[in-house]
């Protein structure tokens, strides 16, 4: 497997997991299991961000000069943020279908 096909599966999965904690936990606390405080989302969106750095520092290929370095960190920003609104997007309409609003 070769290094842009690694990125894309790891990215893809991280957006994946966002979305399914998104969808998840909300069902957890509806069900009195598990109850969502602030240090509980704080940890997961640590342990969210901890895997999106690691997946930058495994993952993307490094650069020659710091240009090239500094355009693939902010490349790779843009395009985490971009899936991970998309993902948040997605769970509070998936939500909203399972519970409306």
């Amino acid at each position: 497997m070769n290094t842009a096909l690694r990125l894309l599966w790891s990215v893809l999965t991280w957006a994946v997991s966002i979305l399914a904690l998104n969808v998840l936990l909300p069902a957890l606390e509806r069900r009195q299991v598990l109850t969502l405080t602030g240090p509980a989302v704080a940890f997961m969106v640590g342990a969210l961000l901890l895997w999106a750095g690691w997946i930058y520092w495994r993952q993307v290929p490094a650069a020659r000069g710091i240009g090239g370095r500094i355009v693939y960190f902010i490349a790779y920003l843009t395009v985490m943020a971009l899936l991970g609104l998309m993902a948040v997007w997605a769970a509070f309409w998936i939500n909203v279908l399972i519970y409306g609003l």
